[in-house]
């Protein structure tokens, strides 16, 4: 099923020399089956030809039947997938607005560790309230909580999103703690329920993972430095498209009507489409229709080119100071044969 795509080089007059080159260190394959959808073969389909921009009207007509679900029917807990950060922020925010009960809010406590006058400081930590995110760990300036919805960590991209429980507060009525339920998987956060129980004198048995705050520092563009002390968590109610890549959701809806079609691609919309396991499991808001095909899709020539023209060659580069002997590697093959008829 999967068979290596790079091998050393053979056809060169100086292969013996290749005893160690880059190729035995790694290998390429082709994985030639989906294993998130293999039981569901008419999707499989689909999800191919759309990989390839080869839909056909009976592929649009099967994933129709998944289009234009009116809002009720759509799972609370399908995930959203949208093609933009701005919609994904802005979902977020309605869907916590529509949850029942009290948004509570944690606000950053932002600090200059470095020495600065007090004026100079202030200016500073009023900028940081309107910085991006991403220029700060990843930790909101503001997080909104409420009890329902689901959150991710941002500190651990191998933890799966879940649901906020459980918080609580300090005398300050300032929330300190964020009890998340992961689900089935008991096996996560088990470290940090033992150490947080050890630290507490807490002897209750919960499955939730209790997530406090944290302030790990950063330089700024200035070379400043600087700490954000928040919780590492962010609503995950909706996505990007782009970052939902790798990840399977037992539910999904996806807006056709708001992706951008100038921006759209086949991989984009394979991507978007296969991230559950079935079929039934996807919900699409609009109508599907098929992207332009591809000038060029051709797969196994493109195979083809990179086993015969990009495989690792090497080279001699007899143009050096001094009696120095230098060994470079090319990729191109016209080289390899310029050498050749030079030697």
């Amino acid at each position: 099923m999967d068979k290596p795509k790079y091998k050393n080089p053979s056809n060169s007059i100086l292969a013996e020399l290749c005893l160690n080159t880059l190729c035995d260190e790694f290998k390429i394959y082709t994985l030639s089956k989906i294993m998130r959808q293999e039981n569901d073969i008419p999707f499989i389909n689909v999800l191919n030809n759309t990989a390839i921009g080869e839909l056909t009207d009976e592929h649009c007509d099967l994933l129709n039947t998944r289009s234009n679900i009116p809002q009720e029917d759509i799972p609370y807990n399908a995930i959203r997938l949208f093609g933009e950060n701005k919609l994904v922020n802005e979902y977020k925010m309605i869907r916590i607005q529509q949850e029942p009960g009290i948004t509570y809010e944690s606000i950053s406590k932002d600090q200059i560790l470095d020495k600065l006058s007090s004026e100079k400081k202030q200016k500073l930590l009023e900028s940081l309230i309107y910085k991006k995110r991403q220029e700060l760990n990843g930790l909101h300036h503001t997080l909104q909580l409420k009890i329902g919805i689901r959150y991710m960590m941002i500190t651990n991209i191998d933890v799966s999103d879940g649901t906020l429980r459980r918080i609580d507060f300090n005398n300050k009525q300032e929330p300190i703690t964020a009890w998340i339920d992961f689900g089935i998987n008991k096996t996560i956060g088990r470290k940090t329920k033992l150490k947080f129980n050890k630290q507490n004198n807490n002897t209750n048995e919960t499955s939730y993972v209790p997530i406090g705050k944290i302030s790990p520092p950063l330089t700024n563009k200035s070379g400043l430095q600087i700490s954000r002390t928040q919780f590492p968590l962010t609503p995950a109610e909706a996505i990007t498209i782009h970052k939902s890549q790798g990840e399977t959701y037992d539910k999904v809806c996806l807006d056709l009507r708001k992706l951008n079609k100038k921006y759209v691609t086949h991989s984009m919309m394979y991507v978007a489409l296969s991230r559950v396991r079935k079929l039934e499991d996807i919900y699409l808001l609009g109508r599907f229709i098929p992207l332009p095909k591809k000038k060029n899709n051709n797969i196994q020539e493109i195979i083809k080119e990179m086993n015969t023209n990009r495989q690792l060659q090497i080279s001699l580069s007899y143009d050096f100071p001094g009696n120095e002997l230098k060994i470079i590697y090319h990729n191109a093959t016209n080289h390899l044969e310029l050498i050749s008829k030079r030697f």
